[in-house]
């Protein structure tokens, strides 16, 4: 069974990742120096990993995102300048559709 076969054929955006979690127990963390540049580096593997996999004709990555923004600034936003704490927040339901 293809994990993603659901979300194959439909238009999918893939945000950037945003953070790292800052409860490390096992002191990982603090072993990257620079994390901007992690998360950068995490978001190229992940859609390197996703196109190996057949998932790019549909999908759009952040490194795309950050093209499409950089051709539009007035337009699109920066997807590495976005806010997503609120997200985060606890009366976000699991099953409403963001926009």
């Amino acid at each position: 069974m293809r994990p993603f076969a659901a979300l194959a054929e439909q238009r999918v955006i893939v945000a950037p990742a945003y953070r790292i979690n800052e409860a490390d127990p096992t002191g990982w963390l603090a072993q990257i120096p620079r994390t901007r540049e992690y998360l950068r580096s995490l978001d190229d593997a992940i859609g390197t990993e996703l196109t190996a996999r057949g998932l790019k004709s549909q999908w759009v990555f952040p490194a795309d995102l950050a093209r499409a923004a950089k051709r539009n600034p007035t337009y699109a936003a920066d997807p590495y300048a976005l806010a997503a704490e609120p997200l985060r927040a606890s009366n976000v339901a699991p099953e409403t559709k963001l926009r």
